[in-house]
């Protein structure tokens, strides 16, 4: 992911990818980072702008390689998703 990531703000930046990439693990390695809370109050913000249509909700589960899979519930909008909640979990051991 963190790749693909990476990529995409590489036009708003003069670093290259693999910095990016670099900066971002470590952004969410950092033990003062509250993921959590960050996203509250993320969702705080933006789910307000939802109130003006019907929201659709959608389940997924994504397999990243043999290692994982990630369960998430997000809000559909204009053919993206705005994940919600979600989970990782071990993949498949073989």
């Amino acid at each position: 992911m963190f790749p693909q990531v990476a990529e995409a703000l590489l036009a708003e930046s003069e670093a290259k990818a693999s910095s990016i990439e670099r900066r971002l693990e470590r952004f969410l390695r950092n033990p003062r980072i509250d993921v959590e809370q960050i996203w509250v109050e993320l969702l705080t913000q933006v789910m307000p702008f939802f109130r003006k249509e019907p929201m659709r909700i959608i389940i997924d589960v994504t397999s990243y390689e043999e290692h994982a899979q990630v369960i998430y519930v997000g809000l559909l909008s204009h053919s993206r998703v705005l994940p919600l909640v979600w989970k990782v979990m071990s993949g498949q051991q073989k």
